[in-house]
């Protein structure tokens, strides 16, 4: 994996994160510290998290498309499957784990773990992937799980050497991306 040129710097990053409007994400923000002090997620906090996250276009629909999907799940399903989550420090048995949640796949999942994680993860995002370059590479990887693993341990990097957080870091992927692929 490798950066793209115009983000390699703590400057050039602040500059496409401030790009972002963050009251996109104040519904989310709100809900950080009950979850994190409960040590897991309610199926409604579940349900707010995906349509966050989703496209529009997975949202409409007579069943609302995936989104119709996470809503099957059950109440004690998401609140066992979180809290077993919550306590796992494996980056693949995490995401994994998220993963028997009906509807909820690696972008889903990695978003739970971002903001509800006391571990720092990334949002797995095709644009956010882009700016690393992890489609250039993806070849090296054996499977989804390694470049999985692959890609929570680059931006972990990435956010220490330029000495920003991983919501600013996951931010600036996100709108280079946008912008840019």
């Amino acid at each position: 994996m490798e950066l793209r040129a115009e983000l390699c710097s703590r400057s050039n990053i602040q500059y496409w994160a401030g790009k972002y409007n963050i009251d996109y994400d104040t519904p989310i923000k709100n809900l950080v510290c009950g979850v994190k002090e409960r040590g897991y997620l309610t199926k409604p906090e579940l349900v707010e998290l995906a349509c966050w996250k989703l496209p529009e276009r997975w949202k409409r629909g007579e069943d609302e498309g995936k989104l119709g999907l996470v809503k099957a799940n059950s109440c004690d399903d998401v609140k066992e499957i979180t809290r077993k989550t919550f306590r796992e420090t494996d980056s693949i048995k995490s995401i994994r784990c998220l993963c028997r949640l009906q509807g909820v796949g690696r972008a889903i999942g990695s978003a739970i773990l971002h903001w509800f994680h006391e571990e720092r993860y990334p949002i797995w995002d095709i644009y956010a992937r882009w700016s690393v370059r992890l489609n250039e590479c993806q070849h090296q990887y054996k499977n989804n799980d390694e470049r999985w693993q692959a890609y929570v341990k680059y931006c972990k990097d990435i956010a220490d050497e330029y000495e920003v957080c991983m919501r600013t870091l996951d931010r600036a992927l996100l709108k280079y991306g946008q912008a840019n692929r």
